[in-house]
């Protein structure tokens, strides 16, 4: 019996301000695929945006040569509502794709209304975007450019890279492809851990997993979207509280075999940062919101591995930072001594200062003292047991 199985997801990342209107932009989506396939579908995805998302035609294929039409109600052109997600039609592919090979997804986008949202990262080693601009008949420049191109005011945001309307994309694979979630905030997000544990799997289990990344820059455990009084902000980006997140975030669109959740660094000090006094988590309130999606990841079929919260010191100048440092040291205590989990990797132990402990190493802090650049990541994936994740 084969299934779907998910060769790229990320979270939709939701703005507060419109940022652009699109019009005549030619979207290439290159994934890195973990497996084998010969069939295809994809999650079409305008949540967060103002108004209509008009899609005039998709493709997709191991190579530009190689597209086959992708329909939506049989349909090459589709258009999605305000918030709307739509699955394409159950498409084969004119040529099967293969592990380690590149996915190529082409969308052509006769307008977005109201741009505000769309999938994003920092690391692109398993999947990268470019676009360019269609004439009125639907012929494409020859010019492409990054994401920055596109929104300029968005350049400079952690360079990241970015997608529209499009948050997920299935192949049809054997049974025995193993599905693995990776939860939580930036770190995660960010993908720095996420494309060198891609990689370490690749290379022990080709053809035999796939990875999910189900982060939020962000994002804490216990309370919803960050506000910052003082700037009038409610910070939409960050997400809902990760706890009431989890269950459609995870669950919703493919069914893990095995989650590793990493949250908790913002838990430990949006609360002061932003002057949400009323907003600081407990020890017992953080572990026993682990505790419970542990409950139900396992009722769900699913092993769960905890991670530690990895230090920082982009706050260690404030008056709180103490009381950060007591709450994160607490709960990664906790999260080594409980019994709850199928396992924990300890991201603190790698990558931290064994000098000072409250930072990290240098060569893996990303530059601002709160994330794991492109060589924490690398330690923090080796430090993930594969045999565990796999069995």
């Amino acid at each position: 019996m084969n299934n779907w199985k998910s060769v790229w997801h990320y979270q939709i990342i939701g703005f507060a301000s419109k940022l652009a209107e699109i019009s005549g932009l030619r979207q290439h989506l290159m994934v890195l695929s973990s497996i084998d396939a010969d069939r295809i579908r994809l999650k079409l995805d305008n949540t967060g945006n103002l108004g209509q998302m008009k899609i005039s035609r998709i493709q997709a294929g191991p190579s530009m040569d190689q597209l086959s039409p992708i329909t939506v109600a049989g349909s090459e052109n589709t258009c999605l509502e305000h918030d709307e997600i739509k699955w394409t039609d159950e498409v084969p592919l004119k040529q099967a794709i293969h592990a380690g090979q590149i996915l190529h997804i082409v969308i052509d986008f006769e307008k977005i209304e109201g741009v505000r949202a769309f999938v994003q990262t920092t690391s692109n080693r398993t999947w990268n975007a470019e676009f360019c601009q269609l004439d009125e008949k639907g012929n494409p420049s020859s010019d492409w450019m990054d994401f920055g191109g596109v929104i300029p005011a968005m350049a400079e945001f952690n360079k990241p890279t970015a997608a529209f309307g499009i948050s997920q994309a299935d192949l049809w694979a054997d049974e025995n492809v193993r599905t693995i979630a990776l939860f939580g905030d930036s770190i995660t997000h960010m993908s720095f851990y996420y494309d060198a544990l891609f990689e370490r799997l690749m290379k022990a289990f080709p053809g035999k997993f796939v990875l999910e990344n189900a982060g939020i820059g962000g994002n804490r455990l216990c309370y919803d979207a960050s506000k910052a009084p003082m700037l009038g902000e409610n910070y939409i980006i960050f997400g809902p509280a990760g706890y009431g997140r989890y269950p459609d975030d995870v669950f919703g669109s493919f069914q893990p075999d095995a989650v590793i959740i990493l949250e908790g660094v913002n838990d430990v000090s949006h609360c002061w940062q932003f002057d949400l006094l009323d907003e600081i988590p407990t020890t017992a309130l953080f572990c026993g919101r682990l505790a419970e999606i542990a409950a139900y990841t396992h009722q769900k079929g699913a092993k769960i591995f905890f991670a530690t919260i990895c230090p920082e010191t982009a706050f260690e100048n404030e008056t709180w930072y103490g009381d950060s440092e007591a709450l994160r040291t607490g709960i990664n205590d906790w999260i080594r001594e409980q019994k709850l989990a199928d396992g924990f990797f300890d991201f603190d132990l790698v990558i931290r200062d064994p000098e000072k402990k409250n930072q990290m190493l240098p060569p893996f802090n990303f530059g601002d003292g709160l994330h794991p650049g492109a060589d924490g990541g690398r330690v923090m994936a080796e430090a993930i047991n594969l045999t565990k994740l796999m069995k």
